[in-house]
C-alpha cells in the first residue's frame, strides 16, 4: 500500500512538473503570456495527449494547472471540446476539476458551454433519479454541487427539476448518496433564495427532516 502511495506521489509530482514547464516561464516560474501564445498552436495537442494519457495523475495534473490565467485560450472551441472530454473520464476528481474549469468559462463562450453543460446536467439529474448503482449517484450528487456553486445561473431554471430528482434521495440506504444529495440541497436553497419561496421552504424542511432523523 506504501508503495503504490509513493509510486502515486512521483507521478503526481511528475505531472506537475511536466506542466508547469508548458506553460511557465523557466525563469520567474510564473505564467508567461508571451511564452503560451508562442504555443498556442500546441495547446490543443497538448490538451489531447493529456486527456488520453493512461496515468490519471498526469491527467488531473493538467486540469489542475489551468488557472484562469488561461482562460482566454481554454475559451476557445478546440480547447473546450478537449476539456468535455475530461468531464467523462473514469476518475471522479477529474471530471470534479474539469467541471470546475468549464463552468468558470462559460461567461467567455456561453454559445458553445451552456448547451453541452446542460446536457451534463440533464444526464446527472437521470442518474439521480433513476439509477440503481450507488457510487455514480453520489458523484453525481458532489458534480450537481459545484455545478451550482460555478455557474448558479445556469441551473436555475432547473431548480424545481433538481429539486425533485433529490428530495427522494434524502431517504437513500446508502449515507454516501444521502450525505452528497443533502450537501446539494443546502447548495440550492442558497441558490433559490429569492427565486421560489416554495421551493426554498421544501427543501429547509427536508433537510431539517433529514438532520433530525
Amino acid at each position: 500500500q506504501r508503495s503504490n502511495t509513493v509510486d502515486y506521489d512521483e507521478n503526481l509530482t511528475r505531472a506537475r512538473t511536466q506542466v508547469q514547464n508548458f506553460f511557465f516561464d523557466q525563469h520567474t516560474r510564473t505564467v508567461s503570456i508571451g511564452v503560451l501564445r508562442t504555443r498556442v498552436p500546441h495547446v490543443t495537442a497538448a490538451f489531447e495527449v493529456a486527456i488520453g494519457d493512461p496515468v490519471s495523475t498526469v491527467r488531473f495534473a493538467v486540469i489542475e494547472a489551468l488557472t484562469p490565467r488561461f482562460d482566454e485560450y481554454l475559451a476557445q472551441a478546440q480547447n473546450l471540446r478537449v476539456l468535455f472530454i475530461a468531464l467523462n473520464d473514469e476518475v471522479f476528481r477529474i471530471r470534479l476539476a474539469a467541471i470546475r474549469v468549464i463552468a468558470r468559462l462559460t461567461d467567455l463562450n456561453p454559445a458553445y458551454i451552456l448547451p453541452a453543460l446542460r446536457q451534463t446536467l440533464v444526464q446527472i439529474l437521470v442518474e439521480l433519479r433513476y439509477g440503481s448503482t450507488p457510487r455514480p449517484q453520489e458523484e453525481g450528487a458532489r458534480l450537481l454541487t459545484h455545478l451550482i456553486e460555478a455557474a448558479p445561473g445556469l441551473v436555475r431554471p432547473y431548480l424545481p427539476a433538481i429539486i425533485r430528482a433529490l428530495l427522494p434521495r434524502l431517504a437513500d440506504k446508502n449515507v454516501g448518496v444521502a450525505t452528497a444529495v443533502l450537501g446539494t440541497i443546502e447548495k440550492v436553497a442558497q441558490t433559490s433564495v429569492g427565486e421560489d419561496q416554495n421551493s426554498c421552504d421544501t427543501l429547509d424542511a427536508a433537510a431539517t427532516h433529514y438532520s433530525e432523523s
